[in-house]
C-alpha cells in the first residue's frame, strides 16, 4: 500500500528499529516492540483495518538460528534476507521456518 507522499511514515535510521545501521541483531523482544510501535502508528493515524493489513517486515539480520523466534512475533509479517540467502541450507531453513 502506498500512501500519498505527505502522509508517509518517516524512515529513520533508529538503531533499535533497524539493527543494520548499528551492526547489531535485535532480540525478538526488541524487534516485536518496534514493529508493534510501527503498527500502532497506522492505527493512530489511519485505522485498525489499515494497521491490520500493513505488512511489516523485519530488516535486521535474519538467519537460520533466529528466524523461528522472530517470525513468532505477532507484528512481524516477513523478513528481508541478506547474506543468509547465499547459503542453500541456511536459506532453506529460513524459507521453512516453524511458527512458534
Amino acid at each position: 500500500m502506498l500512501l500519498p507522499r505527505p502522509h508517509r511514515h518517516p524512515r529513520g535510521a533508529n538503531p533499535k528499529a533497524n539493527p543494520y545501521y548499528a551492526g547489531l541483531t535485535a532480540t525478538p523482544e526488541v524487534a516485536q516492540e518496534t514493529h508493534a510501535y510501527v503498527r500502532s502508528w497506522f492505527t493512530e493515524n489511519y485505522s485498525d483495518a489499515i494497521a491490520d493489513n500493513v505488512i511489516i517486515q523485519y530488516g535486521g539480520s535474519v538467519n537460520a538460528e533466529n528466524v523461528d523466534e522472530l517470525m513468532a512475533c505477532p507484528d512481524i509479517d516477513g523478513a528481508l534476507v541478506g547474506g543468509a540467502s547465499l547459503k542453500g541450507e541456511s536459506f532453506s531453513a529460513i524459507c521453512n521456518f516453524k511458527k512458534k
